[in-house]
């Protein structure tokens, strides 16, 4: 990433993540055209054309219009939750649902720590 691109980052109020500390420390603040308070608004900003920025490999992946510029040095994994009341839980639709899921994430996480730029 040259130092002449336009970087969308997120708020200093994201400072304790990791991934986010390191793009701080690696772009100028200069380039930084953007910062957003949320996941949501960095993807608007991406999806717009705005500049370059980091994205979780699960949402940047269903999303076609974006394209992998690098694999960021820093490795992180943020825990998703799937939330149900625990009446539901052994419902066979939640329950087929909630191991649906599970597998397809663990499935996409090994897929993308192998991944490189490029999409090999």
């Amino acid at each position: 990433m040259g130092l002449d691109q336009a970087i969308i980052g997120l708020s200093k109020a994201f400072w304790d993540v990791p991934i986010s500390r390191w793009l701080d420390s690696a772009v100028p603040e200069s380039a930084v055209v953007l910062r957003h308070h949320d996941i949501p608004g960095v993807l608007t900003g991406l999806r717009s054309g705005a500049g370059a920025g980091l994205m979780s490999n699960m949402v940047a992946e269903a999303d076609g219009s974006l394209v992998r510029c690098f694999v960021p040095p820093v490795i992180q994994e943020i825990p998703v939750w799937l939330i149900t009341a625990e009446r539901l839980r052994k419902e066979p639709r939640i329950r087929a649902l909630m191991d649906f899921l599970a597998g397809y994430l663990v499935q996409r996480r090994f897929r993308a720590t192998s991944t490189t730029p490029g999409g090999s």
